[in-house]
Order: C-alpha cells, then structure tokens, then sequence
C-alpha cells in the first residue's frame, strides 16, 4: 500500500484490509472536535456521495488527547473503524486534512493503516 500524502507524515503503517465506507457513514466526535466532524462530514459528501453524520453507532471516532507535541495526531483505519485522536486542535485538524487526502486518493476504499504525524 503506496499512500502518496503531502507533507509526507512521520510513520506510516500498512496493517493490511480496506475500510469500506459504509453507507450512511457516522462520526462520533468527542467534546471540541465538532469542527473538524464538519470538515469530515463535508469531505465525505463531497469526495464520495455517501451520506455522512455526526451520530451514535458511528464508524468514525474523532478525540483530542492532552499531553504531546499540540500539532501530533494519530490516525487508525481498521475494516471495521477509523479512530483519529489529536493532541492538540493543530493536530487534529492535520489530522483530518490527512484522512481527506486518503479519501481523494482511494474514494470509498481505505486502506488499512496506522498513521503518526508530529512536527
């Protein structure tokens, strides 16, 4: 798996299968995260068609994590989930401007993978 992502994150991590974007697509973002749920929610519709929200029973989890470099994320693609946590609101905000690179790239099939990026 060949992700082409601009800047280049720091580790990236194939761990094998495809997250199949389900249709509707849920997210379930965590307190101060409904910004970056917005921009996911868009980019969703746009990028692929799929109905996308914010909601229970979500496929998407979106969370910040105090401690760490502010600009740092961490993002998960598992077949079943994606879990993008930020260590500060830079950082999930890049964050979420990764996941939309993948979903420009591979549309409704992600690949598996785990990816870190800190400045």
């Amino acid at each position: 798996m060949k992700l082409h992502l601009l800047p280049a994150p720091q580790e990236i991590r194939s761990t094998g299968g495809v997250f199949a974007l389900p249709n509707p697509f849920r997210i379930s973002p965590a307190p101060g995260c409904g910004q970056a749920a917005d921009a996911l929610i868009r980019a969703v519709r746009e990028e692929t068609g799929i109905p996308c929200f914010a909601g229970t029973r979500a496929h998407m989890l979106l969370g910040l994590e105090s401690g760490g470099d502010p600009e740092a994320y961490d993002l998960v693609i598992r077949p079943k989930t994606i879990q993008l946590v930020g260590h500060g609101k830079a950082g999930l905000h890049y964050g979420v401007q990764t996941l939309i690179q993948i979903l420009r790239d591979r549309g409704r099939a992600l690949p598996c993978a785990a990816i870190h990026d800190r400045p």
